[in-house]
């Protein structure tokens, strides 16, 4: 039973310029064993990037531990706030790390920066798969994700994919959802429709297939059931078993209600055919809180969290109180096949 947390503003010591170097720590749980404060999760390591020194003099932001990404002994660590390489060091370019966790430590096997160009943020949105041992790195920034996976060379790129969305600014690569040889890529800001019936930000998600024929192949894009303005469905994405995905929609509304947020929960076939099994909408109403800003799911469905992270009702902010509304909901798979 272990925690992974990353504090990306964390500073360290002979790199305080600006801060922000980050890290990342890891809490092992095991019964019968507490910390000094009496928990049971207790820190058992404090990983951080092997290439401070490297960092801009009198800057020192790299943002390590923005994101991650674990499976196994596997952890991916995004620094979306790395500065390029000495010389140029071009701002917010991005990186990522990977480590593998042993009976000695983390220890760092690779290091991706693949793209020198100011802000592109490298590193920003990113996923793991245990299944086929890979992980993705979407840019929205650029509408690509780059796909990278473990082979007897070490962790090396495989792919990147591009967008075949109808808008070219719909942030393809906005977020990434990976399962064994099927990923889903979101492009919340696409448009859906045609002509004086198109709805601008409405998002749509990409499918894809990899085969051992034809490598990664687009298969399909879905929309939402009840696409809004501005609704950003696909703005964050969860994998689980059996082709099935939940998909969050942040600025979503179900009927007629106000934009409160909602997620759909869904299957997808080999042609890029889309079923939907469930919506959800924001328990709250009148609630302009983001709900479905962020979705995460057990590999087999069994449990799904979603964020409701700002704390706004009907246009009034509660954000000066220490919770609000705002909150994380989970969700149980039932003998119905619903949540």
């Amino acid at each position: 039973r272990k925690i992974l947390i990353g504090a990306p503003n964390k500073n360290h010591v002979g790199y305080t310029g600006g801060g922000d170097v980050g890290s990342v720590f890891e809490f092992v749980r095991t019964d019968d064993v507490y910390d000094a404060d009496g928990s049971e999760w207790v820190q058992t390591a404090e990983i951080s990037a092997s290439d401070m020194a490297s960092m801009k003099p009198g800057t020192h932001i790299m943002h390590f531990g923005g994101t991650l990404a674990a499976s196994g002994s596997y952890m991916v660590a995004g620094a979306p706030e790395r500065s390029g390489p000495s010389g140029s060091y071009v701002g917010t370019c991005g990186a990522v790390y990977v480590f593998n966790s042993s009976s000695n430590g983390y220890i760092q096997e690779a290091f991706f920066q693949p793209i020198v160009v100011s802000s592109t943020r490298f590193g920003q949105v990113l996923t793991m798969d245990s299944q086929s041992n890979r992980f993705v790195v979407g840019i929205p920034y650029r509408e690509e994700a780059y796909i990278y996976n473990s082979s007897s060379a070490g962790w090396v790129q495989e792919r990147i994919l591009t967008s075949s969305l109808g808008y070219a600014s719909a942030k393809f690569g906005s977020s990434v959802a990976l399962s064994g040889a099927y990923m889903a890529v979101g492009g919340p800001v696409d448009r859906v429709g045609s002509g004086g019936s198109t709805i601008s930000g409405a998002g749509k998600v990409s499918l894809f297939k990899s085969s051992s024929v034809d490598g990664w192949s687009e298969i399909g894009q879905i929309s939402s059931s009840s696409p809004s303005s501005n609704g950003f469905f696909g703005r964050s994405l969860s994998m689980i078993s059996n082709k099935r995905l939940v998909v969050g929609e942040e600025f979503g509304e179900i009927g007629a209600g106000a934009k409160t947020g909602s997620i759909e929960i869904l299957s997808f076939d080999d042609s890029g055919g889309k079923t939907l099994i469930q919506a959800i909408s924001n328990p709250r109403a009148n609630n302009l809180g983001r709900f479905g800003r962020y979705v995460s799911a057990y590999e087999n469905g069994e449990y799904i969290a979603v964020s409701r992270p700002v704390s706004t009702d009907s246009g009034t902010s509660d954000s000066s109180s220490n919770e609000g509304h705002r909150a994380v909901f989970i969700y149980e798979s039932g003998s119905s096949g619903t949540w």
